[in-house]
């Protein structure tokens, strides 16, 4: 039940960044059980809105009482979901990139994402040291396996434990960061035609971005 609610509020924080299923309805993946809440975004730009809170939440939570409830997800879906790790701005324990940076210890020792930035580059790096982490100690604990619940008990008691103010300070200030000077710009330009390429389209056509997180949201797909 932790998880359904952990969903749900990461859903009311961040409605648009999961997969579309068909139209305005979105699938979330759950991690600790297979299964996926299916959920429609409705006034997008409202969702955003801390004062819709509540009332968002009550929207999802009917939308399980109208036909509308969690499915299984078969192994297809299973592959699907890791080929990517989840988006940075999916908040675990109110801290961005934390559930990214263990789905990404997870599929580079897989064999996956070898070209991504690890550990000591880019958000990861943020991350260890906000958190003030042994990066290394971290990476053998979520390679044992556990929930996210279960690694973020972990950090807790392994971090410097910081407040819930500095959590959502250092979130926010991460998900909102971009190119800072010349050289970071040019890197972001080519990481924009890098994604034009794969998709095999003009770098004009490709939705505007401007933050380091909508970057990774539109490498991976999710815009």
């Amino acid at each position: 039940m932790d998880s359904v609610e952990s969903a749900f509020e990461q859903i009311q924080q961040h409605p648009t960044v999961w997969r579309i299923l068909k139209g305005r309805f979105r699938r979330y993946l759950l991690q600790r059980f297979p299964y996926g809440i299916i959920y429609a975004v409705v006034r997008e730009s409202d969702l955003y809105s801390s004062r819709h809170a509540s009332e968002t939440q009550a929207w999802l939570l009917g939308l399980a009482g109208q036909g509308l409830k969690v499915k299984k997800d078969n192994r297809s879906e299973k592959a699907e979901m890791m080929k990517y790790p989840r988006s940075p701005k999916a908040l675990l324990g109110g801290i961005a990139h934390l559930g990214r940076f263990i789905d990404k210890i997870r599929l580079r020792h897989a064999g996956a994402i070898q070209d991504y930035n690890y550990i000591t580059v880019g958000f990861d790096k943020y991350l260890v040291d906000f958190l003030q982490i042994d990066p290394k100690a971290f990476e053998q604990r979520v390679l044992v396996g556990g929930t996210d619940e279960e690694l973020l008990a972990w950090v807790k008691a392994n971090s410097r434990k910081p407040s819930d103010q500095e959590i959502a300070q250092w979130s926010q200030g991460l998900l909102s960061s971009g190119p800072k000077d010349a050289a970071a710009q040019q890197r972001f330009q080519v990481r924009l035609q890098d994604v034009a390429t794969k998709r095999v389209v003009p770098m004009s056509s490709l939705p505007s971005v401007s933050t380091w997180a909508d970057m990774i949201e539109l490498d991976e797909g999710r815009l």
